[in-house]
């Protein structure tokens, strides 16, 4: 099944190219020009979803293009909604350039009593309803303590800091792995054949065996990268 939805595709292509072109001072960097060519080209209909770059794959969710199952983002608030991680105070870390996913949660969120925060440095938003904004890193000195739930698509540099503090301070956890390789001496690779993200998933299953949960996405997504799961003590103690 095609990924896009080519109708809807050429329908909105300018309307997605004047987003990038109003939001160009804002991302401040060679960054909105690549998004302007990528959409001028039409390389979104040839790349794979999860391939495709995240400042374009968020546009494109934004503008509702991609086919049904194929719009990860999507997908993974039904996650989210699945394991009631969507209620209390919540925050997703590294929500990217234009928070594609927290605008979708956000309300969500507000419908169950609770509150969204995001870390995102790079945030091309000031302001969003109902969401906290911090415009910093996500590192081991970040206070979470009112949060239930941390979050994350792709999180790729802030990835260990966030699983290691979740498990740590008994918090809720989802968090969908990039492909990238993250290795460090304390949690190498297996192999060059294998995503770093699988040996990272194992190594926290052979610690917290009963605390972590390793699934798929839908199939639907062709993604084959894995997502973590963790719920707190008072999330278990609830179901």
């Amino acid at each position: 099944m095609s990924e896009i939805d080519i109708e809807k595709y050429f329908e909105r292509k300018n309307e997605m190219l004047n987003f990038v072109k109003n939001n160009k001072e804002i991302y401040n960097d060679i960054s909105a020009e690549e998004l302007e060519l990528a959409i001028e080209l039409d390389l979104g209909l040839v790349l794979p979803v999860y391939k495709t770059p995240s400042r374009l794959s968020q546009i494109f969710s934004k503008f509702e293009i991609y086919n049904n199952g194929k719009d990860y983002y999507l997908e993974l608030v039904k996650l989210l909604e699945k394991y009631s991680f969507l209620e209390g105070n919540v925050c997703e870390i590294a929500a990217g350039r234009y928070p594609r996913l927290a605008e979708l949660t956000a309300p969500k969120i507000k419908m169950n009593g609770g509150n969204l925060t995001i870390y995102e440095p790079n945030i091309i938003l000031s302001q969003l309803d109902n969401i906290t904004i911090i415009k910093d890193e996500f590192t081991k000195n970040s206070n979470i303590d009112k949060f239930d739930t941390l979050y994350a698509l792709k999180p790729c540099e802030a990835t260990i800091t966030m699983v290691e503090r979740a498990f740590e301070e008994d918090k809720n956890l989802m968090i969908a792995f990039c492909g990238c390789d993250n290795s460090t001496k304390k949690y190498p690779k297996w192999d060059v054949g294998k995503y770093w993200a699988d040996s990272f998933c194992m190594e926290f299953k052979d610690r917290y065996n009963d605390e972590t949960e390793i699934i798929n996405w839908p199939s639907s997504t062709g993604i084959d990268t894995p997502i973590m799961i963790r719920q707190n003590s008072k999330t278990k103690v609830k179901k």
